[in-house]
């Protein structure tokens, strides 16, 4: 079988051969590294509040686009990587800070860069707990 055949079974082990990230590592901790360990969706207009969420324990808001989501369980330090998006053409950024080990704070914008709360404002998290 090439490489650009999928069986007609599906994708077995058999199948393919799974690389590792780090050759040092065992494959169950390159998985613990490609899996997120925090999520959460913000409806950060009206009634701000958490719509859904992975390892949250809670969200604040801090004012017009300013919102902090702290974790349940910590990083072990804040070298960790956070994306975040907004609906309505607004853009996020940490708000000038980085992570902390903790929580993330993050700031949603409008076009003009002016602070802007989105209905929803969803964030994602890897790094190490």
């Amino acid at each position: 079988m090439s490489k650009t055949q999928i069986p007609t079974g599906g994708i077995t082990d058999s199948a393919v051969t799974l690389g590792k990230v780090d050759a040092t590592s065992t494959e169950a901790n390159n998985l613990k590294q490609r899996v997120a360990k925090v999520w959460c969706n913000l409806d950060a207009t009206g009634t701000f509040g958490i719509s859904d969420s992975f390892n949250v324990s809670s969200a604040t808001d801090n004012g017009t686009g300013d919102h902090t989501v702290t974790y349940d369980v910590n990083f072990s330090n804040a070298n960790h990587s956070v994306v975040a998006l907004a609906d309505g053409g607004r853009t996020c950024d940490m708000n000038d800070n980085g992570p902390a080990a903790d929580s993330v704070r993050i700031r949603t914008v409008n076009g003009s860069n002016s602070a802007e709360d989105a209905n929803d404002v969803c964030m994602i998290a890897f790094g190490d707990s």
